[in-house]
């Protein structure tokens, strides 16, 4: 630990919901976390506890030391909290060989509030194929993550003549959101 004397408190104050006059009024509700950081730290990192993925929130920060507090600061413009994606739409296919498939990948509609990082790919073999319904298929397996600034995906190694479906799902620094539905079953060429 550090002596106290370089030892500063802040207090970080939650505002949603309402309107602020040097704080949060109007039936809002409020957090206030304390935590004590380095004197000569350029920034502090506070949990923000029980707040909402996608939920805004602005904060004000005071900070203490030797017993006396700062004025709060402006409240921030809005901040929203980042959770993972939504679900992307189903996979494009741009070519289908005898042994590949090309695959493009469209970020959803929610990208979490944090910019993707990749997309993670899977696939199924389908053995048997009706006019009309899903395949009836053998396993998942997980075929490559794609980074979301290519995303367009060669899938290598397929079998010749075979019924495959295809999946994704787009990821950010907070984790993964829901796959895609599944593509519409694609056939290798003989």
């Amino acid at each position: 630990g550090c002596p106290d004397e370089y030892l500063v408190s802040v207090k970080v104050y939650i505002c949603f919901g309402g309107y602020h006059i040097g704080g949060c009024l109007g039936g809002t509700q409020t957090q206030v976390l304390e935590k004590v950081c380095e004197s000569n730290a350029t920034s502090c990192e506070i949990d923000l506890e029980k707040t909402t993925a996608g939920q805004q929130y602005e904060v004000s920060v005071q900070t203490e030391r030797y017993g006396m507090w700062s004025p709060w600061s402006p409240v921030s413009d809005p901040l929203t909290v980042a959770h993972p994606p939504g679900p992307p739409i189903i996979p494009g296919v741009t070519h289908i060989d005898q042994e590949y498939i090309v695959l493009y990948f469209s970020p959803p509609s929610d990208d979490g509030g944090d910019p993707l990082t990749y997309y993670h790919v899977t696939y199924r073999k389908c053995d048997n194929v009706w006019e009309g319904y899903s395949c009836y298929f053998e396993s998942e397996v997980e075929l490559a993550s794609v980074p979301a600034s290519k995303p367009e995906f060669k899938a290598v190694g397929l079998e010749r003549n075979t019924n495959y479906d295809f999946r994704y799902k787009a990821c950010n620094q907070v984790g993964c959101g829901a796959y895609s539905p599944w593509s519409k079953t694609l056939t290798t060429l003989r």
